[in-house]
């Protein structure tokens, strides 16, 4: 079993790309994950409706920050799993969910294991 410890984005992006069999995730990011993953509870619609208000935040200067919070606050969702989605990406945060389970969640710590390990 390959294992590899990730404390940035990039280094989590380049670990789920090479397909590591597990990933300690550790630090900051390890809160962002720990959020990010809280997406699975959604349905698509909301999830479509929330990246595509994040997405439009630089043009349309933050307005759809509100757009986005309140959408997620009324879906059940909390303004931390927005701050994971723009820091993390819906992107990755999607592969972690397809590919990932977590095995280990604590404060500082997220232990990914690839689905079928």
């Amino acid at each position: 079993m390959e294992t590899v410890t990730v404390t940035t984005k990039e280094d989590l992006e380049k670990a789920v790309e090479k397909g590591y069999s597990e990933i300690i995730v550790k630090g900051d990011l390890a809160e962002k994950v720990r959020n990010g993953v809280k997406l699975k509870t959604l349905n698509k619609a909301t999830i479509a409706i929330i990246a595509g208000a994040i997405a439009a935040i630089p043009f349309t200067g933050g307005i759809s920050t509100v757009a986005a919070a309140s959408i997620a606050a009324m879906s059940g969702a909390e303004i931390a799993l927005i701050v994971a989605i723009i820091f993390l990406g819906i992107g990755l945060i999607e592969k972690l969910l397809e590919q990932y389970d977590e095995i280990l969640v604590s404060k500082d710590e997220v232990v990914l294991r690839k689905k079928g390990n």
